[in-house]
């Protein structure tokens, strides 16, 4: 199973101690299931354009001390402004329409709170998330574009995500991380 998670998940498991986050990864490894993100999450959580690359290495180092391991994954659409070079593909025809359409049902939800650059990175996110089986977030609006997305293109997405929103509290993201792995055994 491969789970992506955003960067509100990524944030609340980054709370979690060692014993905690060595333990959800034995049982990941033990279902032989990946846990992702993209280097949108990166950029967002730990990183200025400029000090990505050591940035990087410093995020995953700190997951792998507390005992957890992060499979960063290439995001499925290019974004001009956003996007890094070589971590991230051009999307077909397809993705964009489909980007652009996830784009604008998250501004309308959140036309309020969120900037153009948080919609897009969103957006990248979302689109990325279409490629695994399940997406773990803490943003509702997020959670209910990706759902509005994947109902009415249906003839486009094949094998859609999980989409699943849970409160950014410690233990909730974790919970459910291992729920997922429990429907891989």
């Amino acid at each position: 199973m491969s789970l992506l998670i955003d960067t509100g998940a990524l944030n609340v498991l980054q709370g979690n101690d060692g014993r905690v986050l060595s333990d959800l990864n034995n049982k990941i490894t033990d279902s032989d299931s990946q846990l992702c993100v993209t280097h949108v999450q990166v950029d967002e959580r730990y990183a200025s354009f400029e000090e990505y690359n050591s940035k990087l290495s410093k995020m995953v180092e700190d997951f792998s001390e507390k005992g957890l391991s992060l499979h960063i994954k290439m995001t499925e659409i290019t974004v001009f402004g956003v996007s890094r070079f070589g971590t991230s593909k051009l999307g077909s025809e397809s993705q964009s329409d489909l980007f652009n359409e996830l784009k604008k049902l998250i501004a309308e939800c959140e036309k309020w709170k969120k900037t153009e650059e948080n919609v897009f990175r969103d957006s990248i996110i979302g689109i990325s998330a279409l490629n695994y089986d399940a997406f773990i977030t803490t943003d509702i609006c997020l959670s209910k574009s990706m759902k509005s997305l994947i109902i009415c293109h249906q003839d486009q997405i094949e094998n859609p995500p999980k989409i699943i929103r849970r409160n950014p509290k410690l233990g909730n993201i974790r919970e459910e991380i291992e729920i997922q792995l429990k429907g891989t055994s």
